[in-house]
């Protein structure tokens, strides 16, 4: 299992929260924020056959406290991004009913559904239908039951929020050396980085070859993740009233996600309240 503390900057951005200073984020050894959001963008896209997120311009980014335009930057670049990782986990999300169709039409699975469904089992870190149960209707529906609870997305704003306070607003060095932009450890040598502060820890910091690949690694931590279990079921009840998941009410969830527990909860909320637009669904829309 994971573990997951507040990296670098928290105890600056918290500073700069609670009494409005202008503070440097010179502990956070700063990499330059490039606003080539476009580009970055179709290029991964075009790469992986997939379709080119919208564009968002820095000048269009507008929230309730000024920023500068280097953050406004990094939030223009990132958000496409996240929306592309969100859009890949609805896809799944379609895969899963789906199957679920097929399974309630024929009474079973075919070969084809038994791949795609044990595909997703396997990358949820759950067990896999074997041959024996591929008729067997209740013990598919409690897989499919059980996978849907993790096949789901997490709402913008908070992926956003929790980006900016881990590498403190794409600025940290393992954000620019690694893009790891949420503080995410590994602990097999080589997968990625030792902490500069601590040489004899027993982890590293994950390395990614790019920005949407920590995004997605980020979501499956959230998605599968023991500690991260109430915020699945607070989601899942939120699909249940017909419902978009509230990214202020998820956050309550995330206290384990940093040792500062509550105090986390609190900057993850101010964050989305004061420095990520309020009409994020719009821009992602290209409005």
């Amino acid at each position: 299992m994971k573990k997951f503390f507040v990296r670098h900057c928290y105890s600056l951005f918290a500073a700069i929260l609670i009494t409005g200073m202008s503070i440097s984020f010179h502990a956070c050894q700063k990499t330059s924020v490039t606003s080539q959001a476009h580009h970055d963008h179709q290029a991964y896209h075009v790469i992986h056959n997939m379709p080119a997120p919208v564009y968002i311009a820095p000048d269009q980014i507008h929230t309730l406290k000024n920023i500068d335009e280097k953050r406004k930057a990094f939030i223009a670049n990132f958000l496409p991004l996240i929306q592309s990782a969100n859009t890949g986990i609805l896809n799944q999300r379609q895969m899963l009913d789906e199957i679920r169709d097929y399974v309630d039409s024929k009474g079973g699975l075919n070969t084809q559904y038994l791949t795609s469904l044990n595909t997703l089992l396997n990358y949820y870190r759950l067990s896999a239908v074997d041959t024996a149960h591929v008729s067997d209707q209740k013990f598919i529906a409690k897989n499919i039951d059980d996978l849907e609870l993790m096949v789901d997305i997490i709402p913008v704003k908070l992926v956003m929020a929790q980006a900016i306070i881990e590498s403190g607003w794409g600025t940290s060095r393992f954000s620019g050396e690694i893009n790891n932009y949420f503080g995410v450890h590994c602990y097999s040598r080589g997968c990625g980085v030792k902490p500069g502060s601590d040489s004899d820890a027993n982890f590293e910091v994950k390395r990614y070859p790019g920005k949407l690949d920590a995004i997605k690694d980020y979501l499956h931590i959230l998605n599968t993740g023991h500690a991260y279990g109430k915020l699945r079921l607070l989601r899942a009840e939120a699909r249940s009233k017909g419902q978009e998941p509230d990214p202020f009410v998820l956050a309550e969830s995330l206290g384990s996600y940093s040792e500062k527990g509550n105090t986390y909860i609190d900057l993850i909320k101010n964050i989305m309240q004061n420095y990520i637009p309020e009409n994020t669904a719009a821009l992602l829309q290209g409005n």
